[in-house]
């Protein structure tokens, strides 16, 4: 099912839809971007996709949705660290609405579905003078079937691929913007991160934390309301919001 530019621009609001074929990066590109509007940048290839902490999203052709939202608007610093988790709870409802199985969270920034990572988010901000002067909002989701490397196919997967369900990319890319605009005028509502905590796949399991270039072995407790990530290491307790969970041991 092919990318539709017209078919998106019809359905959204106030939004620039941009396609390109192929590209290093929509992260990238919009970085670099001096327009004052808000614009969707879609492409149907990535050749350096980017993760969160610089790492590679494998971005294969034609096989899932890259994109990334250029926000132009005044939004206070003190809400900027809820934008990732807040799309988090925005794309794994998006998804919900095409499939019968239930997505979930990975703090901070990965849908699973079936226990296989299926969508990384990357939010990008650009300050200065303690004011906002860009904000890039980048989506990569895994949607139809395609192979990874031994390596990342013990984590990664598609939609298609564990649901044998073969969605419309411009339904899903359409239904997440709208939902992602009006979430983006409302991120002082509590209960976006209310169902951030409650779609977690990380809560009561046991996991291996990276903590000031350090693993640790953990429990993980909770998730604050300000996406803070809550655990126990031995006998502390500590509530860590610069961490990177690197494994599951449940």
């Amino acid at each position: 099912m092919n990318i539709n530019k017209e078919i998106i621009q019809l359905n959204l609001s106030n939004i620039k839809v941009e396609y390109l074929e192929t590209c290093s990066s929509t992260n990238k590109i919009l970085k670099n971007s001096t327009d004052k509007i808000d614009i969707l940048l879609i492409t149907n290839e990535q050749t350096s996709g980017v993760g969160r902490l610089n790492r590679n999203f494998v971005s294969n052709k034609g096989k899932g949705i890259y994109m990334s939202l250029l926000v132009n608007k005044e939004i206070d610093l003190k809400l900027i660290s809820k934008i990732t988790p807040i799309t988090a709870v925005v794309v794994s409802n998006s998804i919900n609405e095409f499939i019968d199985e239930p997505t979930y969270i990975k703090w901070v920034n990965d849908i699973y579905l079936k226990n296989k990572k299926i969508c990384g988010i990357l939010v990008e901000s650009v300050i200065n003078n303690n004011k906002l002067d860009k904000l890039i909002i980048g989506i990569g989701i895994n949607v139809y079937k395609q192979k990874f490397d031994e390596e990342l196919s013990l984590k990664a997967s598609t939609i298609e691929d564990l649901t044998n369900t073969k969605i419309s990319r411009n339904e899903l890319i359409i239904s997440i913007m709208n939902k992602l605009k009006y979430a983006l005028d409302h991120l002082d509502d509590i209960s976006y991160m209310q169902e951030y905590v409650s779609k977690s796949n990380l809560i009561n399991k046991e996991v291996v934390v990276n903590y000031n270039e350090k693993d640790y072995n953990a429990k993980v407790l909770d998730i604050t309301l300000d996406g803070e990530l809550v655990v126990q290491i031995n006998n502390e307790i500590l509530s860590l919001n610069t961490a990177e969970v690197t494994k599951i041991t449940f």
